[in-house]
């Protein structure tokens, strides 16, 4: 299947390619969440995003750091209970990288973006108690109007870390560069440009250096990574029309097994279905599932953030974690939280190869997607 591929550059607007072929069967396969976490600390339409920290030494140990936009970040086990609330204000998304030198020492930097005041929020997560630290000495300030959406990006050739923040109005967005100066996180903006229309959702493949942002009520585009990529795009897929998604879009994930497959997954919220693509294969549409009730959890609606790993997380997430937002917590009737899913239940409902549980450690043989 080929997709419809809309190249900017500088102002200039060519079509190659074609449209998403709409004569691939659009599945919808149930799948069950595996588990749940606690409820988030404010009522109505407070959850949104969450980002899923792997324990560099014990995976069971690993944590669920997720947001309250009305009042902060939460981090849970991975049986969903809650570990701390961090009360840090309209904290919308939330991202993680590995690998972070601060001071000399290898941290898991995490970045959020806060609407109270416009600012970008650095952490660091502590392994032994798996408690967060604000770096308050780090007053990131942005430049749009709306910090809304917020995904982070490791520049592998160039051992670099970025992180995007997108907007409401006309979607513009920023790439910031992070440097460490003798243990302060100094930030430079580095791009900007602009989707055309409101984007939150947003996330970046390391491996491939691109770029995905949903445009909520356009489709799903695929920018270049490094900085100096500027406005070239490419539509994976879109809203209506000969596209496979309905209005609205949000969140978005990547996942990667042990064999090198890649699969973009979003959240299309208008239909409250998750649309899975083949990354490494002109992003062909695999089909949609959706989060049904199960014993004691209830089913999943209208997500906005998720977030995926394809590390061993123990018996329940052999294959890797999906964790999603869920709008309407029910059994019994809560404030929102967040469902938490095996991949091993996905990959069987959408009939994805099974990969073998080998650790590779070059990735760098993948070719780009073209």
């Amino acid at each position: 299947m080929r997709v419809k591929a809309l190249l900017v550059f500088v102002g200039l607007l060519s079509v190659s390619a074609c449209a998403p072929d709409n004569t691939h069967e659009q599945n919808t396969n149930p799948v069950h969440a595996v588990g749940e976490t606690r409820p988030v600390s404010s009522a109505g339409d407070a959850a949104d995003d969450a980002a899923i920290w792997v324990h560099p030494d014990d995976p069971l140990q690993s944590a669920i750091i997720a947001t309250d936009k009305d009042s902060g970040l939460m981090v849970y086990d991975l049986a969903g209970n809650l570990l701390e609330h961090l009360p840090l204000g309209e904290v919308n998304n939330v991202d993680l990288r590995d690998g972070f030198v601060l001071n000399g020492e290898q941290v898991t930097l995490i970045a959020a973006s806060n609407r109270t005041d416009n600012t970008l929020l650095l952490l660091t997560i502590d392994p032994a108690t798996r408690r967060l630290r604000l770096l308050d000495d780090t007053l990131i300030k942005l430049e749009l109007e709306n910090a809304y959406g917020l995904c982070m990006y490791h520049s592998l050739s160039r051992d670099r870390f970025y992180v995007f923040i997108t907007s409401t109005g006309d979607g513009r967005v920023e790439q910031w560069k992070l440097l460490d100066r003798a243990g302060t996180i100094q930030a430079q903006r580095v791009r900007t440009f602009t989707v055309g229309s409101v984007a939150e959702g947003c996330v970046a493949d390391d491996r491939y250096a691109t770029l995905y942002i949903s445009e909520e009520e356009r489709g799903i585009w695929r920018y270049g990574a490094e900085p100096w990529e500027g406005d070239l795009r490419l539509l994976i897929d879109e809203i209506g029309g000969e596209g496979n998604l309905k209005a609205d879009l949000e969140g978005l994930g990547i996942y990667w097994d042990a064999t090198g497959a890649s699969y973009l997954v979003a959240s299309n919220q208008g239909s409250s279905e998750f649309a899975v693509y083949d990354q490494a294969n002109d992003y062909t549409y695999l089909g949609s599932f959706t989060i049904v009730s199960h014993g004691a959890v209830d089913g999943v609606t209208v997500t906005d953030g998720l977030d995926l790993v394809s590390a061993d997380l123990g018996p329940a997430y052999p294959q890797g974690m999906m964790v999603v937002q869920d709008h309407r917590n029910t059994h019994p009737s809560a404030n929102q939280n967040f469902k938490l899913v095996s991949w091993a239940d996905v990959a069987r409902a959408l009939d994805l190869p099974d990969p073998t549980r080998q650790d590779p450690t070059n990735w760098s043989y993948y070719p780009r997607p073209s």
